[in-house]
């Protein structure tokens, strides 16, 4: 994650009260009732969606160079690193979920986590075409996506859901345009 980056949710994180609930990306991904038993939430912030994915995922991670939460029990296990120090937990997961983080790092990072990661992935993402009313003293990767997907599936992906639009992201006064991908690696 670029300094600026970091900076910008140590301060957001710090001076701002970040919402707690789950959100609505999270409660889609967990109606799809993927199988697998562990998950790792890059870029988890406080962590509300990662309470969320413990639920039903046996063993779950949240990663996050910002994290301004302490381990308190066994499940979710939160480590404030970054995701390149972590590449090791993305390859083991049967879920890696990512949701407002890919926009945050380099295509060479995404594909590093897309090679490396071996069940689901499961993105929201700001895209190209997005105009941010917030937070707008950091840069951002804005994707697209169609050339995500295929660079995905030329490393073996399976797209399972994909869409475009705005309408499900909604913070305060803006609605970005983002896309949600869930795709898994093939098998074999």
């Amino acid at each position: 994650m670029p300094t600026d980056m970091k900076k910008h949710w140590d301060r957001f994180y710090a001076e701002e009260r970040p919402p707690t609930e789950p959100t609505e990306f999270c409660r889609f991904v967990m109606d799809l009732n993927l199988d697998a038993e562990s998950a790792v939430d890059l870029g988890c912030g406080n962590g509300r969606d990662t309470d969320l994915l413990a639920t039903r995922h046996i063993t779950t991670i949240g990663i996050d160079p910002s994290t301004p939460r302490k381990n308190e029990q066994n499940n979710p296990v939160f480590f404030k690193k970054s995701v390149r120090k972590c590449m090791g937990m993305v390859s083991t997961a049967g879920l890696v979920y990512s949701r407002f983080f890919l926009h945050s790092i380099s295509d060479g990072e995404i594909d590093a986590i897309l090679d490396a990661a071996t069940g689901y992935v499961a993105a929201e993402t700001r895209i190209m075409g997005d105009i941010p009313k917030l937070h707008t003293d950091h840069d951002r990767n804005l994707l697209d996506p169609q050339i995500l997907i295929v660079r995905a599936m030329a490393m073996g992906y399976i797209i399972i859901h994909y869409s475009v639009g705005h309408g499900v992201a909604k913070f305060k006064n803006e609605d970005p345009l983002v896309a949600r991908i869930v795709m898994r690696k093939r098998y074999g």
